[in-house]
């Protein structure tokens, strides 16, 4: 859930757009700071759909509502989008066409999580609720902003709607499936994600700190990102990490897009950069630290969440796992260090790709998918000859997935579990026979993500 002190920041911050548009169309060039990194059709973080959201609210009355597709009203970066509801979600998702409510819940990478949706479903940050063709001909979209405390009453974005349908955009806030929201029923909604949409947590913190092997002696050492680009490796030591540590590159300031692997068989993990046009490129480990030395290893993964990277093979390199807004789970094989397109379909049904991980769980070499459940669940599905079948509950308690990292931290040949605290702690469960018994250490303090 999003600060309220910088959703009220941010709602200051475009104000002052409203101003300046009240004079002139072309005077909206610029997004701010708070909103100003994503690209049309791509990733965009919670916060940033939510700033976009109430650009259109600040803007009033110079916005005014018209579905016929005629007129068009600009973004903060003057890309123009039709004025009426779902032009307005359209807007706030930054996707490249105006959808109408017929033609978003079907758009690219919006999926059903809730035909009739109720105070017990999962509703996020800049989820959707669509109704189209409803009992009475109802046709309205309304992005969604955030749950109230007791879980029943919630906000929303909505333009349109209402007697007259010419509503101009509002937050409404005290909303309920019981009552009214956007003019209609709420009782007449269905719930859609767009599987862009990340928690800010995801992209900006989870991946500041990283678990892989550096120097080749079978355990993972702690590889730290920072803000200024510095890669920081902190070594593990008997087991922990205790201040030893050795800057190793500099000028990586995506940690979302930053992951660590041995693409080459040397034992060693390598630095995998996923670019925003979607390039794979591939920093080699040489002594320990990227020197710059680097390849291409694939193209057109433009998805920085849902590519991972692991030996799916036991060939001693490590593949691309693709995780996809349907669910599917597609490797694509490591052939001579590079992604060549060859690939395979080795599970379905996982649309959370931010709760999934891979790693070897019962040391048979091969990673193991696992999911961790919004219920604080901790479930392995088993790599069976390269894809993943059966499963066994192996944790619970672990509600956080930003904060839940695997890795081998005692060279036993199994993955631990390892959670960073709130305050900064890094405490490893151990992986004892499979499962996470609550056995477990401190190893670390002073990491706060």
């Amino acid at each position: 859930m999003i600060n309220t002190m910088i959703r009220r920041f941010i709602a200051g911050a475009v104000a002052g757009f409203a101003l300046l548009a009240s004079l002139s169309i072309l005077t909206i060039t610029n997004a701010s700071g708070a909103y100003a990194d994503s690209t049309v059709d791509g990733q965009i973080t919670q916060s940033e759909v939510i700033a976009r959201a109430w650009d259109w609210v600040n803007r009033r009355p110079y916005i005014k509502y018209d579905s016929s597709g005629r007129t068009s009203y600009p973004d903060v970066a003057g890309k123009q989008y039709r004025p009426d509801c779902s032009g307005a979600v359209s807007m706030a998702w930054h996707v490249g066409t105006s959808y109408n409510t017929s033609t978003l819940p079907s758009a690219p990478k919006v999926r059903l999580i809730a035909a009739d949706p109720s105070s017990s479903t999962d509703l996020r940050t800049g989820d959707l609720l669509n109704v189209s063709n409803g009992p009475n001909g109802e046709h309205h979209a309304v992005l969604f902003d955030q749950w109230e405390a007791d879980h029943v009453h919630f906000s929303v974005f909505s333009f349109g709607g209402g007697s007259d349908g010419s509503t101009p955009p509002q937050h409404e806030t005290g909303r309920t499936f019981s009552g009214s929201v956007g003019g209609h029923p709420g009782s007449i909604y269905s719930a859609y994600r767009y599987d862009n949409v990340l928690p800010d947590t995801l992209v900006s913190d989870s991946e500041q700190l990283q678990f892989a092997d550096m120097n080749n002696d079978r355990v993972a050492d702690l590889i730290s990102m920072r803000a200024n680009g510095d890669v920081v490796a902190y070594w593990n030591v008997g087991g922990i990490f205790n201040g030893s540590n050795k800057l190793v590159a500099g000028g990586f300031k995506e940690p979302a897009r930053t992951r660590f692997a041995d693409m080459n068989n040397d034992g060693v993990a390598d630095l995998i950069s996923m670019r925003a046009n979607g390039d794979v490129v591939v920093y080699w480990n040489v002594g320990g630290v990227f020197n710059g030395s680097n390849k291409l290893v694939a193209s057109g993964f433009t998805d920085s969440v849902g590519t991972k990277f692991a030996d799916m093979n036991n060939d001693g390199v490590a593949d691309l796992i693709s995780m996809r807004a349907n669910g599917d789970v597609v490797v694509y094989w490591n052939v001579g260090g590079v992604f060549n397109g060859t690939n395979k379909l080795v599970a379905g049904g996982f649309k959370e790709p931010a709760a999934t991980r891979f790693a070897d769980m019962n040391n048979d070499r091969l990673p193991d998918l696992i999911s961790i459940r919004a219920n604080g669940d901790v479930v392995v599905y088993w790599n069976v000859g390269g894809v993943f079948s059966g499963n066994k509950l192996v944790a619970s308690g672990f509600t956080d997935p930003a904060r839940t990292k695997f890795a081998d931290m005692n060279n036993d040949g199994v993955a631990d579990l390892i959670s960073v605290r709130g305050n900064g702690d890094v405490v490893v469960y151990w992986n004892v026979g499979g499962v996470f018994n609550g056995t477990n250490k401190l190893v670390a303090t002073g990491f706060i993500i």
